[in-house]
């Protein structure tokens, strides 16, 4: 997308190379397709970011520069005195932002995010979750390919077929090996969930990709201190009020609503030792 310009926002941007494509195959060798112009900076490091912006007002994240491991990426940016913000302005991931960062643990891309480009999360090996938000439409080839997470949320359903899904590269090595032990947080029925349901067919018992469902995916990821909004009440990422992931708030009511002392679903448990100040015969302090 390098170079592509217009006075179109990105959406209409994408849906004009799909047409662009259509009328080649179906005109050539008559179609000429016309390039446009007008990058108004290029990586242009703002804050823990490099941008890259455009005359159409799209923007996208081409490097982190930052040392955070845990991040919601940014959904506003002010340059030349003028401010982008999603979702007046649509926002992208370029496959070099993260690419060979092996660091970074989790990752949200929030509602305004509509692009994320091939091998965008290649080489990233401490990557552990990514979250998504509802408004993205188009995954680059091997998006994923590469990238180790065993944890993925994704939110919308606006992707723009489920085979862009099956092309990411999921749960796959970068040389092609597959991926154990990755879970998929969706909305039932959505693209995303009929996507995998494909990617599995081909894949052998136990390196399938497991599915969950919940109403607002995106709001489970656990990133600190820049939780994204909606993280407050959420169970953990085997489904129980005790997994990895749960927020503190659904642990207490599930632990005052216990009715015996067995082990709950998802607990695990550690020693403790009591530091005793002073102890006589018939007390401890």
């Amino acid at each position: 997308m390098k170079g592509y310009t217009s006075s179109l926002t990105l959406k209409q941007r994408l849906a004009g190379i799909i047409l662009a494509i259509v009328m080649v195959i179906a005109m050539m060798p008559f179609a000429t397709i016309t390039a446009h112009a007008a990058q108004l900076c290029e990586n242009e490091r703002i804050g823990d970011f490099g941008y890259n912006i455009y005359d159409d007002g799209s923007v996208e994240i081409a490097k982190y520069y930052g040392s955070a491991t845990q991040i919601s990426l940014p959904t506003s940016v002010a340059y030349n005195g003028a401010t982008y913000s999603a979702p007046d302005y649509e926002f992208a991931l370029t496959s070099e932002a993260f690419q060979g960062n092996t660091a970074i643990q989790a990752i949200a891309l929030p509602d305004g995010y509509a692009m994320i480009y091939g091998e965008a999360f290649k080489g990233c090996t401490s990557l552990t979750e990514l979250a998504i938000g509802d408004s993205l439409l188009f995954l680059g080839t091997d998006a994923f390919k590469g990238c180790p997470a065993t944890t993925y949320y994704f939110s919308g359903d606006n992707v723009m077929s489920q085979t862009v899904v099956e092309g990411s590269g999921i749960a796959t090595k970068s040389n092609g090996d597959l991926i154990a032990g990755v879970t998929v947080w969706t909305k039932e029925g959505s693209l995303v969930d009929k996507a995998i349901a494909v990617i599995n067919n081909d894949r052998p018992e136990g390196f399938k990709i497991t599915v969950r469902y919940d109403d607002d995916p995106y709001s489970l990821i656990t990133i600190d201190p820049s939780a994204p909004p909606g993280n407050k009440e959420t169970k953990g990422e085997d489904g129980t009020a005790y997994g990895k992931g749960a927020s503190a708030s659904v642990v207490e009511k599930a632990i005052l609503a216990l009715k015996t002392d067995s082990d709950p679903k998802g607990t695990k448990f550690g020693l403790l030792q009591a530091k005793a100040k002073k102890v006589g015969k018939n007390y401890v302090t």
